[in-house]
């Protein structure tokens, strides 16, 4: 405490002297002083551009965390910008990879998004983006490339419903590429079955199945059959089939509307 104080009284001394040497007071003892007043004063001037030298070093600090929560700013910006640019070029990529495939060439196509599965657990059923305003009817076939998705069950002006090929209640005409024929019939979850083969059509894992009915685009895929199941005794065989698209990973999907 004693020695806080006597640095107190220092420096207010020398503060007193340097004021009195700079109105003139000290002018007849200054030379004989000189030895003491000029590292005082060198001192003070070092202190007060130390000072000044801190001070502008928190200004400048102050003025780059300003220019760099800027630069945060546009950088943010600019990622918003290329996530969305990516996503117009995602998208034009797939509507140019949609309008390649032979089938789309009697259909108009509305181009929509995948918002998520209908909240209900006795469906499989995909909710869209677009819905009757932009010409969006129920029974509409809903594909991604050549792959039959399924088909719009409802609509608001601005939303659709997507029922899935999984959904139990889908069923639809298949044959494979060799002329097998049978029903396609929804399992829930992400599985397929083939039903009403007759027992001695060629079924194979591997073959690929399309639809072969008039109210779906025919010649459209819907699967691949992963197992075949033969019962002695059964009027029909049946095989297990994958779609050909993750309905979990779908975006961009693609509504066909028949022209007027």
């Amino acid at each position: 405490m004693k020695l806080k104080r006597s640095l107190i009284v220092v420096v207010l001394l020398l503060a007193m002297i340097l004021a009195l040497d700079k109105v003139g007071m000290l002018g007849p003892v200054r030379r004989g002083l000189s030895w003491v007043m000029t590292p005082i004063q060198l001192g003070w001037y070092r202190f007060e551009q130390g000072a000044g030298d801190r001070w502008g070093i928190v200004s400048h600090i102050g003025v780059l965390g300003d220019d760099n929560l800027k630069l945060r700013a546009e950088n943010d910006k600019l990622k918003v910008e290329i996530v969305r640019f990516g996503q117009v070029d995602k998208e034009n990529k797939a509507l140019k990879a949609q309008l390649a495939v032979p089938q789309m060439g009697g259909y108009k196509m509305v181009e929509a998004q995948t918002l998520g599965y209908v909240p209900d657990a006795g469906t499989k059923e995909l909710l869209l983006s677009v819905g009757s305003s932009a010409g969006l009817k129920t029974g509409q076939v809903v594909v991604s490339g050549n792959v039959v998705l399924g088909k719009i069950i409802s609509t608001t002006a601005d939303k659709s419903t997507l029922r899935l090929l999984t959904d139990p209640q889908t069923k639809v005409l298949v044959e494979t590429v060799n002329g097998v024929k049978g029903i396609l019939v929804g399992q829930f979850q992400s599985s397929l079955e083939m039903t009403k083969v007759l027992p001695e059509a060629g079924l194979n894992v591997g073959d690929a199945l399309v639809t072969s009915e008039e109210s779906w685009p025919k010649g459209m895929v819907v699967g691949e059959i992963t197992k075949v199941r033969r019962t002695e005794g059964e009027l029909f065989q049946q095989a297990d089939v994958r779609p050909l698209v993750s309905y979990d990973n779908l975006q961009t999907v693609f509504i066909l509307i028949t022209p007027k």
